[in-house]
C-alpha cells in the first residue's frame, strides 16, 4: 500500500505503521457502529389472519396424489376502499410455509 502511494504522489505519504494505524481505527469504528433503530409503527388495530390449504406435490417423472399442507398468515391494519364496493388490504405482510414446519416455529417467525 505505501509503495503504491508513493508512485501514485511520487513521494512517502504513510508509513506502514501511520496504514496500520488508520486500519486499526477503521476496523474499530465499523465495530462501534450501532445499527440505525427500527422505527416501530403504532397502529390502533392489527389483525392477523391464519388459514391453511392443501396443495399437490409435483414429482418429477412420477405420478403422485401426495399432498401437503401450506399455510399462510396475513398481518394487516385493516381494509380500505379501492372502488366503489371492492377493498384491498392496508399495509398487508404475507408469511406463509409449505414445510413440515410445526404450527409453534411458524408463529414464532410471526410475532
Amino acid at each position: 500500500m505505501r509503495d503504491r502511494l508513493h508512485d501514485l504522489f511520487n513521494n512517502q505519504i504513510l508509513s506502514h505503521e501511520k496504514i496500520r494505524q488508520l486500519l486499526i481505527e477503521t476496523s474499530e469504528l465499523i465495530q462501534r457502529k450501532e445499527e440505525p433503530e427500527e422505527t416501530k409503527k403504532q397502529v390502533d388495530i392489527l389483525f392477523i389472519e391464519a388459514d391453511g390449504f392443501w396443495t399437490g406435490v409435483q414429482q418429477r417423472g412420477k405420478k403422485t396424489k401426495k399432498k401437503r399442507e401450506t399455510k399462510l398468515v396475513v398481518v394487516h391494519e385493516g381494509w380500505e376502499k379501492r372502488q366503489a364496493d371492492d377493498y384491498k388490504l392496508k399495509n398487508p405482510i404475507y408469511i406463509t410455509s409449505y414445510r413440515s414446519e410445526k404450527a409453534e416455529d411458524l408463529w414464532d417467525r410471526v410475532f
